[in-house]
């Protein structure tokens, strides 16, 4: 809940159930994440992450008295399902990027390896988007304030689209000297899509001089790279390494480089626009359970 000036107005809901189940799994999954390693270390991963959004969903509860659960338990189940395909485009890029690759203690068969991939991937757009509405809900982001408008013509917005189109086929193209660019590339095509249709957008609200959804992505986005890369670095099981250019990579904080974490910003601003595209057409009717705007 949030009084007419935009800040969190406290509400005693008791303590929400997805907290308790978030923490257990969160405690349960993150000892075996790191102890275990068995061929299916992957369900630690899935389990992990489901607790870290169930667990920040509860303490947005007793924040504010809302929550994307809370508000819609179906749309809160869909951002898993959404999920999927989104990161999977991703690991599609990353064939040309060479960006990263997996190690697998106990190799998997292909079909096991995509269904087991495929659930730990549905966990990446709840996380964000807990994340940041958490993050939304503190004095940090959400002061009253406006930026000045930005412009949003129909012209300008085709032009950028294209823009991306074009930027997306570059880094596609010359993938060693642009490859930090492919995580802005779904933004640039997506938001002024929805910005045309009339669907949430970040240039909507920056249209309106509000800059605070683009802070909380921002900052959520930050938030989820730290615990993904820290999970990441200590599991004995299947786990991720980067292979990035020489230059970037002389101070690291777990396995990523600093300058690294950046594209974490620009990851989650495009996973918010690719989540309002595919919700806008499959969907149309339901009401955005985002607590952003």
């Amino acid at each position: 809940m949030r009084t007419e000036g935009g800040t969190p107005g406290r509400v005693d809901v008791g303590l929400p159930v997805q907290l308790v189940v978030g923490l257990v799994l969160v405690a349960g999954c993150w000892a075996l994440f790191w102890t275990v390693v068995n061929a299916w270390t992957e369900i630690f991963f899935f389990g992990l992450w489901l607790g870290y959004a169930l667990t920040v969903d509860g303490v947005v509860r007793l924040r504010t008295g809302t929550s994307i659960l809370t508000r819609s338990a179906a749309q809160f189940c869909l951002l898993f399902g959404y999920s999927v395909p989104f990161w999977w485009m991703h690991e599609w890029f990353n064939t040309a990027l060479h960006n990263w690759y997996y190690v697998e203690p106990i190799p998997h068969s292909e079909p096991v390896r995509v269904l087991l991939y495929s659930l730990c991937f549905s966990t990446a757009l709840p996380a964000l988007f807990e994340s940041a509405e958490l993050l939304r809900s503190t004095r940090l982001v959400d002061r009253p304030g406006r930026w000045r408008p930005l412009r949003r013509t129909p012209a300008l917005l085709y032009g950028v689209s294209v823009f991306g189109v074009l930027l997306l086929t570059a880094v596609l193209v010359f993938p060693r000297q642009l490859f930090f660019l492919i995580w802005l590339c779904p933004l640039l095509v997506l938001d002024p899509v929805n910005t045309r249709l009339g669907f949430p957008s970040l240039w909507g609200q920056l249209a309106r001089g509000r800059w605070q959804p683009l802070l909380a992505l921002a900052l959520g986005g930050l938030m989820c790279g730290f615990f993904w890369e820290m999970w990441n670095y200590w599991t004995v099981g299947a786990h991720w390494v980067y292979r990035l250019p020489a230059f970037l990579s002389h101070v690291h904080l777990f396995r990523m480089p600093m300058p690294g974490y950046l594209g974490y910003v620009p990851f989650a601003w495009s996973a918010y626009a690719y989540y309002q595209t595919l919700r806008g057409l499959l969907t149309p009717a339901s009401v955005d359970p985002l607590g952003l705007e």
